[in-house]
Order: C-alpha cells, then sequence, then structure tokens
C-alpha cells in the first residue's frame, strides 16, 4: 500500500554541468539552491541583485532598466539590504558579467502579487504607507508578455543561453489563502505558456515536489512558510536526476566531499593527526581543480 505520490524525475533533453557556470534569480528558493550548487563547487552566481520575488521585478534588473535612488539612499528596485547606489551598480555590474558567462539562467518565481508605486512595480516597499502603493495580481498574459522580452534581449547576447523556470513552494500566506493560491497558479499558468512558446525554455516543478510529493509540515520550516533544509535537499536531488548526466553527478559529488573536509574542524588543531588531515585536504582540492580548474571553492 502506498501512502504518497512520489515524484519521479525524468531527465531532460537539457544537460547541465557543474563545469559550467548559472545565475540564479528570484525568490529566497533560489538562494538555497544556489547555496547546493556552490557548495559542491559550481559557478553559481545568486541572486546578485537580492532576493526578488514578482517576475516584473526579476525582469526589470534582467532587461538592465533604469531605477531610481531615493534621497534617503535606498531603492523602491533593489531589497533593504542595498543601501548605497554603489552596491547598486557593483550588482547590476556583476549580473551582467554573469548572465554574459552562463551556460544557464534559473529563476524562481515567487509570487504574481505586486505593488504598484505610480506607475512601476516595486521589488520592495521599504516599511513606507501602503497609501503609497497600489496592490494588484499580475495577469498571465501580463507575465508572458514581460518575459518573452526578457528571454528575446538575453538571447540577442547569449543565443545559446538557456532558461530553466521555477514556481516557489514558499507560501505567502500574509497576502491571504485564496490570494496565495490564485497567485501561485497564475505563475504556473505562465511557466507553461512560456515553455510552450519558446526553445530552449524550461520548468522544473520545485512547487510540486513539496505541494504534491511531501505535502507535509513537516518537511517546512517552524514558520510552516519555507521549506525546511530536508526539503530542500530533496529538491535539489530531483533537479540533478532531471539536468545532470552521470558525469555531473559524479563531479557534484566529489565537489561536496571536499566540501566537507574543507568545513572539517578538528578538535585538535595542532595534532599530528589533523596536521595530516589539513595537508591530504589540500592535495585533495589541487587534485580535482587540476582537472576541473573551473570549480570554485
Amino acid at each position: 500500500m502506498l501512502f504518497r505520490t512520489e515524484y519521479h524525475a525524468r531527465r531532460q533533453e537539457l544537460t547541465l554541468s557543474p563545469e559550467r557556470p548559472v545565475v540564479l534569480m528570484g525568490s529566497c528558493f533560489s538562494d538555497r539552491i544556489g547555496a547546493a550548487m556552490r557548495r559542491c563547487g559550481w559557478d553559481a552566481c545568486v541572486n546578485p541583485c537580492g532576493t526578488l520575488f514578482n517576475p516584473f521585478s526579476i525582469a526589470s534588473h534582467l532587461l538592465y532598466e533604469e531605477y531610481t535612488v531615493e534621497d534617503e539612499g535606498f531603492s523602491f528596485d533593489f531589497p533593504t539590504a542595498f543601501g548605497a547606489a554603489e552596491a547598486m551598480v557593483r550588482a547590476r555590474e556583476e549580473l551582467r558579467d554573469a548572465i554574459s558567462r552562463a551556460q544557464a539562467l534559473i529563476v524562481t518565481l515567487g509570487t504574481a502579487i505586486v505593488y504598484e508605486r505610480g506607475n512601476r512595480v516595486v521589488a520592495n516597499c521599504h516599511k513606507r504607507p501602503a497609501s503609497e502603493f497600489r496592490r494588484r495580481m499580475l495577469s498571465v498574459e501580463e507575465i508572458a508578455e514581460k518575459w518573452r522580452a526578457v528571454i528575446s534581449a538575453l538571447r540577442r547576447k547569449s543565443p545559446e543561453l538557456t532558461v530553466i523556470l521555477t514556481v516557489s513552494p514558499v507560501r505567502h500566506v500574509r497576502e491571504g489563502f485564496e490570494e496565495n493560491s490564485a497567485s501561485k497558479a497564475t505563475l504556473l499558468l505562465a511557466c507553461r505558456q512560456l515553455c510552450a512558446e519558446l526553445p530552449g525554455v524550461f520548468y522544473f516543478p520545485s512547487f510540486e515536489i513539496v505541494t504534491d510529493d511531501l505535502r507535509d509540515y513537516r518537511f517546512f520550516e517552524p514558520d510552516m512558510v519555507h521549506p525546511s533544509p530536508t526539503a530542500v535537499d530533496y529538491i535539489w536531488e530531483k533537479f540533478r536526476q532531471t539536468y545532470l548526466d552521470a558525469d555531473g553527478e559524479s563531479l557534484v559529488a566529489a565537489g561536496e566531499a571536499l566540501r566537507r573536509r574543507l568545513d572539517h574542524r578538528p578538535l585538535r588543531p595542532d595534532s599530528p593527526e589533523a596536521e595530516a588531515f589539513r595537508i591530504a585536504t589540500e592535495r585533495a582540492e589541487s587534485e580535482l581543480l587540476a582537472s576541473h580548474p573551473t570549480l570554485r571553492f
């Protein structure tokens, strides 16, 4: 007797290589998967412009649209962490450089609900009065139209760039249960439309894995909103099964093994055993980087 419906990953025609850079943008779920990639040495540029939740704010940075900096030093186009204009300039430069080198752009869409100030969607309200903003939900066609423009612009400069879209399993319950469900459904339909229309655009079911496979609060953090580390590890495993071949899996395993050695902290750092472990770790790192020089530790 079965007590769950397990998601069985299917290999896609797209094969990613841990030896080639990727860019991840979007919600905090991009941060979590990006951290897993970087842990094994993958050259992954993760949210250089900060954690972004709605499709328009992510698109704005990828289209390199102009942004404004308020007198207080913040921008409605960047998260709160970007408190200086110089940081915003560096973030855009990092994004431009990373996209030019990337084999793939992985985008995690968090919500279709946006807040507009004037005629512009903001990335962050910066705790300003609600009266300054208009709240609404984007339509499927609005999202698809915006992202057609994004992908077209990216492909003009990087014709071989592939795009992987996914919907964040993080629940935006502050918007209300019904609104969160409608928002996720809108994102899913927009992704489906883009994948059907555009070559080289793929969909990875992060949202479905959590809601239809794991579907249990024990796979969430205590806030009951964010997936737990166990859930993230499970999705990372399914992602590898979907987009990596045997060589890629082997390299990820080697990178993770080296990372465990690098993170190890001996109980007696000055002991002969600790020194021998350190020397062996340096040798293992040198050997791995000699055969795979694009890895980053």
